[in-house]
């Protein structure tokens, strides 16, 4: 019999310090993204940018250890220019579980498109920051649909650019829906299959065990094809 391990993932471990894990007391209206700047297509920008125009006293965060050369710092605030001075860099200066406070900061999450992020969208959700991601057709422009689906949050999935952009101002304008994930997202998360692993190894077996069996049922006797 083959038996899958899967071990507790290493954010699932991150503890957040009571400024993440309380209400949105310092409250200040600043969507982010703390994806590889890489990865963030125009596009993405764009709909930013149009998120900013609705919301005139927001910020845009971004934080990666990507711009912690003053060199790359440079060239992706070019990049990012459209979003003129309402936007801000930050270096990622430490490990990440110990800069973990950030997203007391932060209101929404931001994931990027067409390729959308694993590890930035599951942390947030952790520490109580809800992220809005749009799906696309395949498998790397859908990690984030399939992760805030199996969290528990498939309605912070959006299925075009304008109801992408439309979710986030939402958010960012519903000060009672913020607090209410901010209070509830980790434990819906717990309760949720991504933190079922006995559950998913069972699945992963069960698969294994259905493959094994159809091959054995065609009788190929060592043959490959």
């Amino acid at each position: 019999a083959m038996v899958i391990a899967l071990g507790r993932p290493a954010w699932a471990t991150i503890c957040a310090s009571r400024s993440c894990c309380l209400a949105l007391s310092t409250w200040c209206g600043m969507p982010a993204s703390t994806s590889c700047a890489a990865s963030i297509s125009e596009v993405s920008i764009e709909c930013w940018r149009q998120i900013l125009d609705r919301l005139p006293t927001a910020r845009i965060l971004l934080k990666h250890g990507i711009y912690k050369l003053a060199d790359h710092r440079r060239y992706w605030s070019e990049y990012f220019s459209t979003l003129g001075d309402r936007l801000e860099i930050e270096p990622l200066v430490r490990e990440w579980k110990h800069e973990m406070n950030v997203y007391s900061r932060v209101t929404v999450g931001l994931d990027p498109f067409p390729v959308t992020g694993a590890t930035t969208t599951l942390i947030p959700l952790w520490m109580g920051v809800p992220v809005v991601s749009l799906a696309g057709r395949h498998t790397g422009q859908r990690y984030g649909a399939t992760i805030l689906t199996n969290a528990g949050v498939p309605e912070l999935v959006t299925s075009s650019r304008e109801d992408y952009v439309n979710r986030v101002v939402e958010l960012a304008r519903h000060r009672e829906r913020l607090v209410h994930y901010r209070r509830s997202l980790r434990d819906t998360m717990r309760a949720s299959p991504i933190m079922d692993e006995r559950g998913v190894t069972s699945e992963i077996e069960a698969c294994y065990r259905q493959f094994w069996q159809t091959w054995c049922a065609k009788g190929s006797g060592g043959n490959d094809e």
